[in-house]
């Protein structure tokens, strides 16, 4: 992603203007108040261990008055216990219900790999981020009636069903209980 970002900059003529970093969620080499706002998506604070303190760094890489968007995997997202009920998923049922720490499988090309995930519900990524320093947090949802789809297809666009429930999650994203059940949290918050 980084080499695409790289290239992407310099065809748009900004390659000297624009950094590209790749660091450890829990330890970012990031100068203290050096940005207005931050995001990080897809997760990358599940797979951190010390993941409050990589929420302080995010606090202190940014300016008073700065904004953090982040998004993390959910413990409690509809989809994957409506499926884990169904398929009649016994084991992972009750190994999700005793911890917050699981391994997930992932795809390599053809090869599957476990990766440690800890998975954060509404109220514990709510105060972790308070905790850090942040105020203002806001916790809502993304993906909530629907699985993710990991496709980089330019042009993809939802249709029929899925563009209807995509609408509705727009409606329902901040909203309790929805705001609680995607497949991932959103937050945003700030540092004072």
């Amino acid at each position: 992603m980084l080499l695409a970002a790289k290239r992407n900059a310099a065809r748009a003529g900004l390659a000297d203007r624009v950094s590209f970093v790749q660091a450890l969620a829990d330890a970012l080499p990031i100068r203290p108040s050096a940005f207005d706002r931050a995001y990080s998506i897809f997760g990358a604070y599940n797979h951190a261990p010390r993941y409050l303190r990589g929420f302080r760094q995010l606090y202190r890489a940014l300016r008073p008055g700065g904004r953090l968007l982040l998004t993390v995997l959910n413990k409690h997202q509809l989809t994957w216990w409506a499926e884990a009920v169904l398929k009649k998923r016994g084991r992972q049922l009750k190994q999700r219900l005793k911890s917050d720490l699981c391994y997930l499988a992932v795809r390599y090309g053809r090869k599957k790999k476990r990766v440690w995930t800890h998975l954060f519900t509404a109220g514990k990524l709510r105060e972790a981020l308070r905790q850090a320093g942040f105020e203002g947090v806001r916790v809502g949802s993304v993906l909530i009636f629907l699985r993710p789809r990991f496709s980089y297809e330019p042009g993809l666009e939802l249709r029929g069903l899925e563009a209807r429930l995509a609408e509705l999650e727009e409606r329902l994203r901040w909203l309790p209980p929805f705001s609680h059940l995607g497949a991932y949290l959103i937050a945003l918050a700030t540092r004072p």
